[in-house]
């Protein structure tokens, strides 16, 4: 099972690291921002829906949806994959899951505004 947060991964031992191990960082969130699907200015699953078109986008991710409950526990974490075929329910629903996140975030920032001027 992967886990997130720091782990270990081999790497050949260079001086200065007698184990053959380093700790790197884990993606923090794999299921809604992971971080090998956003590189330059544009996520993947934005350019996928710009290509499919409506239609298109809601049947890839009906199908996305579909297989990770199929592999649900086969592959790497369960709970993980059926985070994912959620969020992917959610994005052929067209309820775009990444707006949970930019939404927390703004009311967290009105949160410590507001106790700023409180004081």
């Amino acid at each position: 099972m992967l886990t997130q947060g720091p782990t270990q991964k081999f790497i050949p031992k260079i001086e200065g690291n007698d184990s053959g191990f380093k700790e790197v960082e884990m993606p923090k969130d794999m299921v809604n921002q992971p971080s090998h699907y956003n590189y330059g200015a544009i996520e993947c699953i934005d350019a996928i829906k710009g290509m499919l078109g409506e239609e298109g986008f809601k049947a890839y991710c009906r199908g996305n949806a579909m297989k990770y409950t199929w592999r649900a526990g086969l592959k790497f974490d369960e709970v993980e994959d059926l985070k994912k075929a959620s969020w992917y329910n959610r994005m052929a629903a067209g309820d775009d899951p990444r707006d949970d996140e930019a939404n927390r975030a703004k009311s967290i920032a009105i949160g410590i505004a507001s106790k700023h001027y409180e004081d």
